[in-house]
Parts: C-alpha cells; sequence; structure tokens
C-alpha cells in the first residue's frame, strides 16, 4: 500500500469491512476523467473514502460532500487530512445504518461514488435505489457482478437482483480494473460503472419481493416457484410463454407485466 501519511503506516486493511484501496495512479485518473458530469448534481454521497484517494477529486467541485467511513483509524485520519473543508461532511458510520431521507434533507440531486465492498454490494445499491433523491451512481464494484447488470440483454443467468437494477435503471460500464491495482490485492478483478435511474420508475418494493419468490429456486420452472401455480399457469399461456420457462429466462419488462397482472391486478 502507498503510505499517503505517517498516521496510516501501521494500518492494516480489513478483510470483514472489504478494505481493497485503489493505488493505481492511472486508474485513479480515469475515474476522475469519467465523472465528469458532477456539476449536474446538488450533493455527492461518497461510501468507504479510504485514504481519501477520489475524495481529494470529489472535494473540488464545490459540492457539499458526504463521506460515510466505517472505520475508525481511517475516519481520524480524513478528518485531519481535510479539516476545514467547506460543505464536507464526513461520518463514522456503517453506510447500511444511515438514513438517507435525514442524510439528504436540504438537497434534491445526489450522485454517489464508491469503491463498494464486495461483501455488501447488493445491500448499498439496493439502499440507494430505494432513496428518490439519489439519481445517479458510480460504482467500482466485483467484475463479475457488473457484467451480469450490464450484459443482461443478452446474459440469460438472470437473478432477482439484476432484473431489479435493470428495471430501474440505465447501465454504462467504462472499464475494467485489474486486482493489481487494489492493496490488498483481492481474489477478483474488477469493473467501474454508472447507473443512472430511468426517469419516473420508483422503487417498488413489492416487485422486488415478487421477484425474490420467482427466483427462489433458481433451476425450477417459473410455475414450481410461485405459490399460486394454476394462476400463472394460465398467463403464461395467455401470453404464449412455454410453461417450462425459468424466471432466468425472462426479461424484467416481461417479469413486470406479469408481477402487474398477476399481484397488482
Amino acid at each position: 500500500m502507498q503510505k499517503t501519511n505517517s498516521n496510516l503506516n501501521s494500518f492494516i486493511p480489513s478483510k470483514n469491512m472489504g478494505q481493497n484501496f485503489l493505488i493505481d495512479h492511472k486508474i485513479i485518473n480515469d475515474i476522475y476523467q469519467t465523472i465528469n458530469d458532477l456539476d449536474q448534481y446538488d450533493a455527492i454521497l461518497e461510501i468507504g473514502p479510504g485514504t481519501g484517494v477520489l475524495t481529494n477529486f470529489l472535494i473540488t467541485k464545490g459540492k457539499h460532500l458526504f463521506c460515510v467511513e466505517l472505520d475508525k483509524k481511517l475516519f481520524s485520519f480524513l478528518q485531519k487530512k481535510f479539516i476545514g473543508k467547506k460543505r464536507f461532511c464526513l461520518i463514522n458510520d456503517d453506510i447500511l445504518k444511515i438514513n438517507f431521507d435525514h442524510l439528504f434533507n436540504q438537497f434534491q440531486r445526489v450522485v454517489v461514488v464508491a469503491n463498494i465492498p464486495y461483501n455488501i454490494t447488493s445491500p448499498i445499491i439496493i439502499k440507494c435505489l430505494k432513496n428518490k433523491k439519489i439519481l445517479k451512481m458510480y460504482f467500482m464494484m466485483q467484475f463479475e457482478v457488473a457484467s451480469k447488470l450490464h450484459q443482461y440483454q443478452i446474459n440469460h443467468n438472470r437473478n432477482a437482483f439484476s432484473n431489479i437494477v435493470n428495471y430501474h435503471c440505465h447501465i454504462e460500464k467504462f472499464f475494467d480494473v485489474d486486482r493489481n491495482c487494489f492493496f490488498p490485492q483481492p481474489r477478483i478483478n474488477s469493473s467501474f460503472i454508472s447507473l443512472t435511474k430511468k426517469n419516473g420508475i420508483e422503487y417498488d418494493s413489492n416487485f422486488h419481493r415478487f421477484l425474490n419468490v420467482i427466483f427462489k429456486f433458481k433451476r425450477k420452472k417459473i410455475v414450481n416457484n410461485y405459490p399460486f401455480k394454476k394462476q400463472i399457469q394460465d398467463w403464461l399461456i395467455n401470453h404464449k410463454i412455454d410453461l417450462n420457462v425459468r424466471a432466468e429466462q425472462l426479461d424484467y419488462k416481461t417479469l413486470f407485466k406479469m408481477y402487474s397482472d398477476l399481484v397488482v391486478g
């Protein structure tokens, strides 16, 4: 790990917190060049700023910047590094416990930037989808997860998560990042992507629950996952869909139509 300050000379990254710090300056500059639309937002949320390599750039944009860092030692380091900076709020807490409605009370357009810990990728994204103020997310994430989201249309190995994300967002993949660009080195490569929320689509918890039901046993036919077998059989027949179909073979538009007809009525 490149030493950024003597206060972190003895710092040991936590595996439990999923701490893998980006140390490749070329990739850092590539990210700077990619997130070039921050002026469209009135607040920025950075999740897990770590040693502040992205914070250095974000803080120059003149927006209200919220940084949420769970690690107490990194939090203390960042406090000293960015002391006195205007419109800067550093929070020592678990991002999954933060009340976004309260945090963004005074703002209307929020963008998120994060190197997401691999072990909580899905919960973080779902939490962002639920908040109406968050309009766009830039994420460094596990290569396999990013590919499943980005290649949704040609990937027939879909799941509830890839469906709910594609239902809500336009997804753009910018570049892949080799594991050698991080310290400590993770076992897998990463990708840098953006999720831009679609206009007029709000998070629907009932649709998400519906997806979780029909994907519960992924290799089963959809008629065997849904609790009301006759109802879903009739729906598939009426829409000329094979009764042997599995949920992963249907796209989110078809699944949302199914949900709307069977659940919403």
